[in-house]
């Protein structure tokens, strides 16, 4: 039940006479939820008009059509009793339509089946103290509402949606919901069919809906249409407010020139692999690189050119990793990346992975054969990479001692001749001798 003006003016008495127009079904559920009242019944809207015309009705309940034209009716009745309380009622698929007629002069809405105590409560008769529910998880929302708050989390919008709509499925006791904003989407139990529905909204549009599928024992009330409103703004606003989050989390995280991560997300990032590392006692590799004489590019062909030389040496990365690795722009002209692989427990003796090595290589190569565009014919030679590589836990145990150690070993590629990958540790001369990668 909703009111026009938050208060019920023109109370009707609880023995006063009403006129239900609609079906035999309604009034027979009237005479029973207002069994004081004297009820009188037409089928047809416009045998109730004539009715109401010549017959004085404290108040009336009328059904709502499917395709609004309950609307003219309503102006009509106002028009013939303005002082005549009128009570629409609509199954809660119809809702919607219940809540536009109020603006053509209805002065309730109530759901079907209809409850004694709503029914009064539209028509302003006094009631006695509303007995208070036994509290139980169907109502007691806050603390669910609290719990799906705390475990969000980082959670992608499918998976807040997902959280959501179950939430609401346990709210009200429903077989089954779903909860829709703008193209994403969820369900929880059996939401093939909802039978009770909130659209969600913004800056006056329809953005998305909540809907409820049959409960599981009984039917919905108003107050459950009220309470249902409720909940959609509020899961529409933890929405919102996570899909904004991550929104400038991916900016804040995000290198703007090349697209990759960047070193503020880098060492967040590495220090979390490496816990996860430790636990399951993965190899964990960190691999640090920079552009051989970058400054040179950048004084020969302009510092635009330097930029779509970082872009497309970006994307070469992305070429030769997978999807999973961590690639970020570490700063300037260096670049990082960190891969790890689950595997067996390490015993003692056991080498640096070779991983690693092999990824420099192929990066190393690909780099020194692809023709960069933004450096055109005019480019003095293949561009080529130092770098260094540095293996959890051997280099390091926390992100900066990892990253330390690369970075060390990078700094001796660079003077030792550049063009070449070296290995951290203490077999790092064993790497320099064999296995430096030459033009």
């Amino acid at each position: 039940m909703f009111r026009v003006d938050g208060e019920i003016a023109d109370r009707m008495r609880s023995d006063g006479r009403v006129l239900v127009i609609g079906s035999d079904r309604l009034a027979s559920l009237a005479r029973r939820a207002l069994p004081s009242c004297e009820i009188a019944a037409e089928a047809t809207p416009l045998a109730g008009v004539w009715r109401l015309g010549h017959e004085s009705f404290d108040g009336v309940l009328m059904s709502v059509a499917a395709d609004r034209a309950s609307e003219p009716i309503v102006r009509s009745i106002r028009e013939l009793a303005p002082d005549t309380r009128l009570v629409l009622s609509c199954p809660p698929a119809l809702e919607p339509l219940a809540r536009e007629a109020l603006d053509c002069g209805a002065d309730e809405y109530v759901l079907e089946p209809l409850a004694r105590v709503e029914v009064e409560q539209a028509f302003g008769i006094p009631v006695g103290p509303l007995p208070l529910a036994a509290p139980s998880s169907e109502h007691d929302v806050l603390p669910a509402i609290a719990a799906l708050l705390e475990s969000l989390g980082d959670a992608a919008p499918g998976e807040v949606l997902q959280r959501g709509a179950a939430l609401l499925m346990q709210a009200f006791g429903a077989t089954g919901a779903v909860l829709r904003i703008e193209d994403c989407a969820a369900d929880a139990g059996e939401a093939r069919a909802t039978i009770l529905e909130e659209r969600i909204t913004r800056d006056g549009r329809t953005v998305g809906v909540a809907g409820l599928g049959p409960r599981q024992r009984g039917g919905y009330s108003v107050a459950d249409a009220t309470r249902l409103a409720s909940l959609t703004r509020v899961l529409a606003g933890i929405f919102e407010q996570r899909a904004a989050t991550r929104r400038w989390r991916e900016v804040a995280w995000s290198d703007e020139l090349t697209g990759l991560r960047n070193r503020r997300y880098l060492e967040q990032r590495l220090g979390e692999l490496i816990d996860d590392a430790a636990r399951r006692r993965a190899r964990l590799t960190a691999f640090l690189f920079d552009i051989d004489d970058f400054k040179t590019y950048n004084d020969r062909f302009g510092h635009a050119a330097g930029d779509d030389l970082l872009r497309e040496t970006a994307e070469l990365l992305r070429r030769c990793t997978r999807e999973r690795d961590l690639l970020a722009r570490y700063g300037g002209d260096e670049f990082a990346v960190v891969f790890w692989e689950s595997e067996a427990p390490r015993v003692a003796g056991s080498s640096h992975p070779t991983d690693g090595l092999i990824l420099a290589r192929r990066l190393c190569e690909t780099i020194q054969r692809h023709a960069f565009r933004c450096l055109g014919p005019s480019a003095p030679g293949p561009v080529t990479i130092s770098g260094g590589l540095a293996a959890f836990p051997w280099d390091g145990r926390t992100a900066a001692e990892l990253i330390a150690a690369a970075d060390r070993v990078l700094l001796d590629a660079k003077r030792t001749g550049k063009n070449r990958v070296l290995l951290a540790g203490e077999d790092a001369g064993e790497w320099e001798e064999g296995g430096m990668l030459s033009p």
